[in-house]
């Protein structure tokens, strides 16, 4: 039979873009070779990442020569990190964002857009935050990193998280940026004259 003949299969892959390292090695199961069509499942592959794969075979008498290579790209997956390098700035009734895509290696896949969360309450106090969301802003854009939103009330200090998304869905949210506002001083009264005449001592 078949089984008798093959002793062990064996696969090997490597990343596309790094042909200068050596293709790994890993064992197709006992179980699994029972016919000329061999079914096995690779694990441990980067999400959207170009491989080259091959296979080779072993008897009694040794190894065999591999298989053509199969060039492949894995599935895309949801950004496994969140944004970097946020920047907020709070002019005007309005917040700018700046920030910069998560380190490629962790986009898992193309980014189509990002969403921004703000908060008018500390979301560290929050129990549903889902409650306290006074703007969520969702668009489909992955090249654009700086956006304007607009804060429907500009006399309350704010927190601000962003999270990349791809075809797979929304990675992790950053940590949330707090929005300083800026300092209204109140005028001083300049009739201090008046004012130390009414007081009695």
């Amino acid at each position: 039979e078949f089984a008798d003949i093959v002793t062990q299969w064996f696969i090997e892959y490597r990343v596309l873009q790094d042909e200068s390292r050596a293709y790994k090695h890993t064992p197709v199961r006992r179980d699994d070779i029972s016919s000329p069509t061999t079914i096995s499942i690779l694990g441990g592959l980067e999400e959207y990442k170009p491989y080259q794969i091959r296979m080779y075979c072993r008897n009694e008498y040794g190894r065999g020569p591999p298989s053509p290579v199969r060039d492949i790209t894995t599935n895309q997956a949801a950004p496994s990190a969140p944004p970097r390098n946020v920047r907020v700035e709070h002019s005007n009734q309005q917040l700018k964002l700046n920030w910069l895509p998560p380190p490629q290696r962790e986009i898992n896949g193309r980014l189509t857009g990002y969403q921004i969360k703000i908060y008018y309450v500390d979301p560290s106090e929050l129990i549903e935050d889902s409650d306290y969301i006074a703007n969520t802003t969702e668009y489909d854009n992955g090249v654009e990193t700086e956006r304007t939103v607009s804060m429907p009330n500009s006399s309350l200090p704010c927190w601000v998280s962003i999270a990349a998304r791809t075809e797979e869905g929304l990675g992790p949210f950053t940590r949330f940026e707090e929005v300083l506002l800026p300092v209204v001083e109140q005028p001083h009264s300049r009739n201090t004259g008046s004012l130390d005449a009414g007081i009695g001592l």
